[in-house]
């Protein structure tokens, strides 16, 4: 009986939301490891405070992976989706699948979970929790990305099952609504993972 292989370790499983800063770059932060030039000897490091914070949305990080190479997609109609979720999906799903639809749908989500140009949060729900979150209908997510309902159904559980959102059912004025919050571990390792896979297809189309 053929020996069973071992599943090759993440390189992204470890990585912390603290490592992440405006200037630093995806492949910098895999994995959270500390070389010895940045730690001092006889020093502890300081703890950081849990990513699932409820502050985590004002944060540089969010700021960062919200922002950070956006563009316009053709068939968004004004919509700017990051250049990481479009990669991630991509990784994921692969450049013959509506990729580029779920991309959508995913940066429509956080766009949601952002603040406005005056710097107020677009949310300001908690769930039971104290976590941020978001409701919204499934007919409304679809009209905002142009995504059939059934579509935004089907991608919000996938979502939940790569572990980036957690979607409830509950009802709201008499409708079934959708409770949304973002995942801060899941979201950071798509980040990670979509943004190699983006900086790799910006280096083909230039070869």
């Amino acid at each position: 009986m053929p020996a069973r292989q071992r599943r090759p370790p993440d390189p992204y499983e470890d990585a912390q939301w603290s490592d992440l800063t405006d200037e630093s770059e995806p492949s910098q932060i895999r994995g959270n490891k500390a070389t010895p030039s940045r730690q001092k000897a006889g020093r502890t490091p300081k703890p950081q405070p849990a990513a699932a914070s409820q502050d985590w949305y004002d944060s540089a990080a969010f700021k960062t992976i919200s922002r950070k190479g956006s563009r316009e997609l053709p068939e968004n109609s004004g919509l700017a989706t990051p250049n990481w979720i479009i990669g991630y999906f991509r990784h994921q799903h692969g450049s013959k699948s509506n990729f580029i639809a779920r991309a959508r749908l995913l940066g429509q989500i956080l766009y949601w979970f952002g603040v406005s140009k005056s710097g107020k949060p677009r949310t300001r729900y908690k769930d039971k929790m104290g976590r941020t979150c978001i409701f919204k209908t499934k007919k409304q997510l679809g009209y905002e990305v142009w995504i059939d309902r059934k579509r935004v159904g089907r991608y919000l559980k996938e979502f939940a099952k790569e572990e980036l959102i957690n979607c409830e059912r509950t009802v709201m004025r008499g409708r079934p609504t959708c409770r949304i919050t973002i995942l801060p571990a899941g979201i950071l390792k798509a980040y990670l993972r979509g943004a190699d896979v983006a900086r790799a297809q910006a280096l083909k189309a230039c070869q």
